[in-house]
């Protein structure tokens, strides 16, 4: 096998197995402390549900996103031919052939080939997570002409220390999209990392389901266009 794609191997199954356990571990995990006035000091006593539905219940959100396309896609992306919350394991060996490596944990299967990897649970898939070509990927720019605005926008924190953002995530999480930049803030024309299909859902139960509903705003936070670009 040639280097490169070994390299994604690993990348992808290093991902997916963190991911794994955030999402099977999130009865376990306590709300985080208060962050530092300097990081949030608006919005310290905030939990990230509230802020969410706090920004966009607001009209004006994301209007300077909307200068670049108001339109928006209203129905659900699907990775090729697979449809998280629809497209079943039994598919994906007719699909994509065996995957490179497999493993499961508490329930979570995941398939990884190559650049991409899968979350399968009771037979059917329900997350792709696919690994982007930096050289070819579209920009920040392109795919907010592409898909139209994101439904909400997220400044993450992977740090043990919980000081500052890493990470900023495009979250449209009505079609089922996610585009993941290992940077805070990002550029119009920087590519993401990582993009991630998932089966369409409201706001609620796309934090739920990625734990926010009890990670405090250290971990992640709802943020504004204009404090997701530099």
């Amino acid at each position: 096998m040639p280097r490169k794609i070994i390299i994604l191997n690993i990348s992808v199954a290093i991902t997916l197995l963190l991911a794994s356990c955030a999402r099977t571990t999130i009865e376990n995990i306590q709300p985080d402390k208060t962050p530092a006035p300097s990081e949030v000091s608006a919005t310290k006593s905030a939990s990230v549900p509230s802020l969410a539905q706090t920004l966009i219940s607001n009209s004006n959100y994301l209007r300077e996103c909307k200068t670049i396309n108001r339109s928006k896609l209203t129905e659900q992306i699907p990775y090729k031919d697979i449809w998280p919350g629809k497209t079943r394991e039994s598919r994906l060996v007719a699909l994509l052939g065996a995957p490179d490596e497999a493993f499961t944990i508490k329930g979570v299967t995941n398939w990884v080939y190559g650049g991409m990897g899968l979350f399968i649970e009771e037979g059917v898939v329900t997350e792709v997570l696919v690994q982007v070509d930096q050289q070819s990927g579209l920009t920040l720019e392109q795919l907010v002409l592409k898909y139209g605005c994101p439904d909400i926008v997220f400044a993450i924190n992977t740090t043990e220390d919980q000081v500052g953002y890493t990470g900023t995530r495009f979250i449209y999480y009505g079609i089922g999209i996610e585009f993941y930049f290992m940077n805070y803030p990002v550029k119009l024309a920087d590519v993401p990392d990582n993009i991630a299909y998932f089966q369409p859902m409201g706001l609620q139960e796309y934090l739920k389901k990625n734990g926010w509903t009890v990670m405090g705003i250290q971990s992640g936070r709802p943020i504004e266009w204009t404090e997701a670009l530099k």
